[in-house]
């Protein structure tokens, strides 16, 4: 059986959000102890979630194409866009075996329960 869920909406922002009861009675009380409208806490827990996962998206010297950049791309001919996908490979791969920090993580201890 699913647990009860309860709608947070917010006008302003045309955002809407479905909780369970008692998080969105704690997300209610957050928002009135720091004296800030639902609204703006959220906003802020997913700019701050949006951050954390940022690195995982993006590279940071990756330009961020345009929506019409990436159109122009898909319009390209598959084997103009393969060429282009074979070479950003090839940047990431070097881009890859130049940095250690990946190894680094991987030598950590193994523990077996």
């Amino acid at each position: 059986m699913k647990p009860k869920q309860q709608q947070i909406k917010t006008v302003q922002d045309r955002f809407c959000i479905t909780l369970p009861v008692a998080l969105a009675n704690q997300v209610r009380k957050i928002a009135k102890r720091e004296n800030i409208s639902i609204s703006f806490f959220a906003r802020q827990a997913i700019e701050e979630k949006l951050k954390q996962m940022e690195p995982f998206f993006f590279h940071e010297n990756e330009k961020k194409l345009s929506l019409r950049e990436r159109r122009a791309f898909m319009d390209l001919p598959i084997e103009e866009r393969r060429k282009i996908m074979a070479e950003q490979a090839e940047e990431i791969l070097f881009s890859y075996e130049q940095d250690s920090e990946w190894k680094e993580l991987q030598r950590g201890d193994i523990v077996e329960y």
